[in-house]
């Protein structure tokens, strides 16, 4: 019978381990020893999980984001100007996080926000709207 691969409560607390193998049985380290780093394992692998969760979320606001920034280019006000100037540096961040492969990334980051930062820019987005 293989032990759980989980680390009871009682474990966690110190009390000694909890699994089926006799108290005199030369197995005893051994299977607290496994159910401690089966333990660790988990939590490891639980923040991993958790991580990965959270970039994937973070992943899909900004492509969520970055469309709506595209369709608001043609129509929008000046938010949509100063939001993009946001974008842009969050882009410029995370070209500068992934360095070097992110240099591609770098690059469209800075000209997103020199072109949404110049006067023709705001210009355009500050026009008269019908």
């Amino acid at each position: 019978m293989n032990p759980p691969l989980f680390q009871s409560a009682a474990l966690r607390a110190g009390r000694g381990c909890t699994c089926a193998t006799p108290a005199k049985s030369p197995w005893t380290k051994f299977c607290c020893q496994y159910h401690a780093i089966t333990a660790e394992a988990q939590d490891v692998a639980a923040l991993g999980k958790g991580l990965i969760v959270f970039l994937a979320l973070l992943l899909v606001l900004f492509a969520v984001l970055s469309a709506v920034l595209a369709v608001r280019m043609k129509s929008g006000g000046n938010a949509t100007r100063v939001c993009s100037i946001i974008y842009g540096s969050f882009v410029v961040l995370s070209g500068l996080i992934s360095l070097p492969g992110g240099i591609v990334t770098l690059v469209f980051g800075i000209l997103i926000i020199v072109f949404a930062a110049k006067a023709d820019s705001a210009a355009w987005f500050q026009r008269p709207r019908h």
